[in-house]
């Protein structure tokens, strides 16, 4: 707790410390020739790997932290960046940056298809598509909330897209993430939300006939109470089967074991021989080998006895479940050989082995890819929030319930305030600044919160040190600038306040308010937002009866939220009953008890949205 202090005062005298620069964090593996270009965040570079000798050939230094990667005979195209997100072209012979192309706020999966590439804005909900031969943006579809997978047809007709989180209120009986098809000749767009509880989808493939589709993603038990952990009863770690001709009936399967937990999937790939569908286990370290076929046979097995398949154990009879030498295996590919090659986000390194033998320890060939790197200590507590080790049996990790340590749109009834009493997850971006925490302020600071969290969440003693390494690592949450602000202009807040939030960091270059939202900042202030809501946390840090608690909570305080980020927070209210900032003000604000909003023309109304949306 010294150091941490220490470094606080650091920053506010004006030290600012930006960790994990030197870890690599890779974000993206694909083949190139006979070798493996490996992308990545935090060092910001690009290597081709030498898979014979176990070695970086060569790298190219990135202008920003890489989000993703696609190869096209001898071009890699690397997304990179957050809020000035851009598009860099490499020739690998040539080892040079050929283009830097401008595409918007927070770009990921890129996907080539034909002569276009496919960018999903995770938070502008967008989807570009680029021309590769003008490196023009050619169409910009509207989509569904956080698009972070995708994946399409061989003919290019169809393209589906995987969404992070669920997009609607909390409170209703239905929540739950889902996919997006857009048919690419006419342009019509479909959303299919998946089974009730799915959040966190992470990736999305098609199956070698293209018949169905295969998404990674947890499903959460939101509905009962969260007093165990074991068999499943909070989250369950699962694939989903959809059927393409059919996509409104999916089959989810549960990954997990009866006795342990395979926490929070990520990337998925089929073998090139289609037999194999590969799943990686991001909080267990750890690769699924399912069986395609016998799959196929125990879901037939299962439907024909009108029976379910989200139990636990489904799979255990037919799936190779084999634990990897590395930490936070996201992305993987491949080859036509066998021969499956897996990147670690936390363990900074490559490695590969055959699926079509028996694998053993000795078995892994492993690559690093920063031999001098030393783990920093925001880095280290970000590794252990993403950690199922450090839950019982493994079943979740930090991220299960707060993805980048913000929210996961479900209410959950935590034990810390009485039973019967669900309420929608907190970010925990600030939580460290703005003690109490909890929405009834049940705990006194995060510090606690984070120690009670590895009891009562994950149903493990705390170790000191972890909590700690964790505490830095949330402490230092740097806030994202919104999607709303013009990126085109930047600037640097200096402002005289020490703490500056609107800014969170003096060094963090922002794009300006739009001229609507500096409108609606003069709005926020005379409708009376702003006194509950001030400067530079948009909170007042108070608790307040705000007259929105209902069931077993009516009448109790609650504690101010922050506005910061609540472009990416939804749903709204203890309760999650608002699916958006414009439901928050036009439907839950009776008798201006929150703010003189009832009053607003449309034209004001869209201009203090916009403000707020952008803080």
């Amino acid at each position: 707790m010294f150091l941490k202090s220490i470094f606080t005062l650091l920053s506010i005298i004006g030290i600012s410390f930006s960790w994990a620069d030197n870890m690599s964090a890779p974000t993206g593996l694909e083949p190139y020739q006979s070798d493996i270009v490996s992308v990545t965040k935090n060092s910001k570079k690009l290597q081709i790997l030498d898979i014979k000798n176990k070695k970086v050939k060569s790298e190219i230094l990135l202008p920003q932290g890489a989000n993703g990667l696609a190869i096209k005979g001898d071009i890699a195209y690397v997304l990179c960046g957050e809020a000035q997100g851009e598009l860099v072209v490499i020739d690998l012979k040539d080892h040079r940056i050929l283009h830097k192309i401008p595409v918007g706020h927070y770009p990921l999966a890129p996907l080539i298809v034909g002569n276009q590439l496919y960018i999903a804005n995770r938070f502008a909900n967008t989807i570009k598509v680029i021309n590769l031969e003008h490196f023009n943006i050619e169409h910009t579809y509207s989509v569904a909330r956080e698009p972070f997978a995708m994946t399409a047809t061989k003919d290019g007709k169809e393209l589906w897209i995987a969404h992070l989180l669920p997009d609607m209120k909390a409170n209703g009986e239905m929540i739950a993430a889902s996919i997006t098809k857009i048919d690419l000749p006419s342009g019509c767009i479909n959303n299919y939300p998946l089974t009730n509880g799915t959040q966190t989808i992470r990736d999305i493939q098609l199956s070698p006939d293209e018949n169905h589709l295969v998404v990674s993603h947890l499903l959460s038990r939101y509905e009962v109470p969260t007093s165990q952990v074991d068999r499943g009863w909070i989250n369950t770690n699962a694939i989903t089967i959809i059927p393409r001709a059919t996509p409104e009936s999916n089959y989810p399967i549960i990954l997990d074991d009866a006795e342990m937990g395979a926490a929070n999937p990520w990337g998925i790939r089929f073998s090139q021989d289609g037999k194999n569908l590969l799943v990686l286990h991001a909080g267990t370290q750890e690769i699924s080998i399912i069986p395609w076929d016998q799959l196929g046979e125990k879901i037939q097995k299962k439907l024909s006895n009108k029976e379910t398949t989200d139990e636990l154990g489904f799979i255990s009879s037919i799936r190779q479940r084999i634990e990897l030498p590395l930490n936070g295996p996201r992305s993987l590919f491949v080859d036509k050989l066998g021969n499956a090659y897996v990147s670690g986000y936390y363990s900074g390194n490559v490695i590969s082995f055959n699926i079509n033998q028996p694998i053993t320890s000795q078995d892994f060939q492993i690559i690093t890819l920063e031999p001098d790197e030393k783990l920093d200590i925001g880095f280290e507590g970000e590794r252990y929030f993403n950690d199922a080790s450090q839950c019982f049996q493994k079943w979740q990790s930090c991220i299960s319930c707060h993805p980048d340590a913000r929210v996961d749109a479900l209410n959950w009834d935590m034990l810390n305030d009485g039973l019967g009493n669900p309420k929608n997850t907190r970010s925990m971006f600030l939580s460290h600044q703005l003690p109490p925490v909890m929405t009834l302020g049940v705990r006194k600071d995060a510090e606690t919160a984070v120690r009670a969290g590895f009891r009562h969440i994950q149903f493990m003693v705390p170790d000191q040190d972890i909590c700690n390494k964790v505490d830095y690592y949330l402490s230092h949450l740097q806030a994202m600038p919104s999607p709303k602000l013009n990126q085109a202009q930047l600037e640097n807040l200096e402002l005289d306040q020490a703490s500056c939030n609107q800014c969170h960091d003096p060094q963090l270059k922002r794009g300006i308010l739009s001229d609507n939202a500096k409108l609606g900042k003069k709005i926020f202030k005379k409708a009376g937002c702003s006194e509950c809501h001030p400067h530079p946390y948009f909170t007042n840090k108070k608790m307040v009866d705000v007259g929105t608690l209902t069931g077993l909570d009516t009448g109790k305080k609650i504690q101010v939220p922050t506005l910061m980020e609540s472009w990416r927070t939804a749903p709204y209210f203890h309760d999650g009953r608002a699916a958006t900032i414009r439901e928050v003000i036009l439907e839950h604000n009776p008798n201006d008890k929150r703010g003189n909003t009832s009053q607003l023309k449309q034209k004001e109304l869209d201009q203090l949205i916009e403000y707020v949306e952008s803080l």
